[in-house]
């Protein structure tokens, strides 16, 4: 099955189970039916889990000193526009060895970010500039130098780093009549929806298109859904992946908290 569908992922759980993972809850529905009715294995659909990225909300500069061994300069986060995606490591001045330490370091961010050791967004660029290091500092010395400046940095700037959330598009289509039902729902239950909704009174039968943008993690069993208010007259097309946002200030201090309480909700 995996073969045949590229966006379905099969891993190893820690209790031995086989997780199976898709892209959105129609994807899974579809694909737990394949396994009981063609394979005959019976299994259980969780509760969706999305993941969370950590990402740069505005551009600052962390400096880098010590007096002691003579290394001055400063790292820059950056957030790039969307046209320009693709994380960078830019660095100057400094010799080659040095340069593969800091860059050895820097990466380790995009992989496990300073807030929750989540990835960092994909559009975050890193910028490190350093003048009058001296040829003959240790290197591990001038690691913990880099490490030490860099980390005590982002805690005092913690509030220019936020988590970010994935989000999905969603298109249905049906009877003209259940048009308004369909957004209103949408409205309501999901925050600060972007959406677009079409009438067609052309057609033998009028119909209704509805696209919109919500977080993923809000479009649990949507299907379900629209079937539910629609009496079944109603379709869901898809759902999905559009891209990270970051999560307004008051969701990103509670799942801060629940993190730090021991939430285990992370992927």
């Amino acid at each position: 099955m995996s073969i045949e569908d590229p966006t379905l992922s099969v891993r190893k759980g820690k209790d031995q189970d086989v997780i199976v993972g898709g892209s959105g809850q129609l994807h899974l529905n579809i694909i737990r039916e394949r396994l009981q009715q063609e394979h005959f294995v019976d299994c259980n659909l969780r509760e969706i889990r999305v993941r969370y990225c950590e990402a740069v909300l505005s551009d600052f500069t962390v400096p880098i000193e010590s007096t002691e061994d003579g290394v001055f300069g400063s790292v820059t986060f950056s957030s790039l526009d969307e046209a320009e995606r693709g994380s960078v490591v830019v660095l100057s001045k400094l010799r080659k060895d040095m340069f593969d330490v800091v860059c050895k370091f820097l990466r380790s961010f995009y992989t496990l970010g300073p807030l929750l050791g989540l990835p960092m967004m994909a559009n975050t660029q890193i910028t490190c500039s350093f003048d009058s290091t001296p040829r003959d500092i240790p290197l591990d010395r001038f690691a913990r130098i880099v490490k030490m400046g860099v980390k005590s940095g982002l805690k005092a700037n913690e509030a220019l780093i936020t988590l970010a959330e994935p989000y999905a598009r969603v298109m249905v289509t049906g009877p003209i009549n259940v048009g308004d039902a369909i957004i209103s729902d949408f409205v309501s239950r999901l925050q600060s929806p972007d959406y677009s909704a079409t009438y067609d009174e052309k057609s033998h039968s009028p119909t209704f298109c509805f696209r919109g943008v919500a977080p993923l993690a809000l479009l649990a069993d949507y299907s379900s859904v629209v079937q539910r208010i629609t009496n079944g007259s109603a379709m869901l097309h898809y759902i999905k992946p559009a891209k990270y946002r970051a999560l307004p200030p008051l969701r990103h201090q509670t799942l801060l908290r629940e993190v730090r309480e021991g939430a285990t909700w992370l992927p």
